[in-house]
């Protein structure tokens, strides 16, 4: 978004205000009602008062409510809503586009700004974080040294001792799992491993090489329980 095409959003909204009144056109249609009201852009520049007096005026009719008319100024305010409507409909629509546009970016914000305070933490803990190094989609890349368990890592105050694999090649891989008390072994890192596929953008690992994957599943049986 540039600053002409703001500009350009600025004139519309103040056009939409209608300070000088709505200008419509219409078509009589059965039984001489008005149908097909079609909401016209006024004139950019409004004439001055000389030219207003001397100037040659449109053909067209004019007529003027009395101040007790009731009946007929609700007939023009009818009249200046069905005028007004397909821009009203057209204007909310943007609004909710443009909000929903917001709504997105500051999700995806919260995200980025989530992974920084992550790795705020984890730096503070002196815990390894690395850009990972990605590779083609079909190559059968997946080692690291140093991975761990970040969501274990933000619970205790011992600095974990990470996990090392080399699977390059490997097209099946079976992971069994074994916990004793706070140690967790190699074969418990499943979740660490998927966790780590979730969030790209922040390692916690010494060094990390995957190829890129299109979907992730996963599936936890047994029950859990609560401290």
């Amino acid at each position: 978004m540039g600053d002409e095409y703001l500009a350009r959003i600025q004139n519309h909204l103040t056009e939409l205000k209608f300070r000088k009144g709505v200008l419509l056109s219409t078509e009589l249609g059965e039984y001489n009602e008005s149908t097909n009201y079609v909401l016209r852009q006024s004139r950019d520049k409004e004439p001055n008062w000389l030219q207003r007096i001397l100037g040659k005026r449109p053909p067209g009719y004019t007529f003027h409510l009395a101040e007790r008319d009731q009946a007929g100024a609700e007939i023009l305010s009818n009249m200046r809503q069905r005028g007004i409507s397909r821009v009203a409909i057209a204007l909310a629509q943007s609004a909710d586009h443009v909000l929903s546009f917001f709504k997105m970016l500051r999700t995806e914000l919260a995200f980025y700004v989530g992974c920084m305070n992550l790795h705020a933490r984890l730096a503070g803990k002196e815990e390894p974080v690395c850009f990972p190094t990605p590779t083609p989609a079909g190559e059968r890349k997946h080692r690291f040294s140093g991975l761990y368990d970040v969501c274990l890592s933000l619970h205790v105050e011992p600095k974990l001792v990470g996990n090392a694999a080399d699977a390059d090649g490997k097209s099946l891989t079976i992971v069994t799992r074994r916990q004793s008390g706070w140690k967790v072994e190699l074969p418990s890192q499943p979740r660490s491993g998927a966790v780590d596929d979730a969030m790209r953008y922040v390692r916690r690992a010494e060094a990390f090489e995957a190829e890129l994957c299109p979907a992730l599943f996963t599936h936890y049986s047994g029950k859990r329980t609560r401290r």
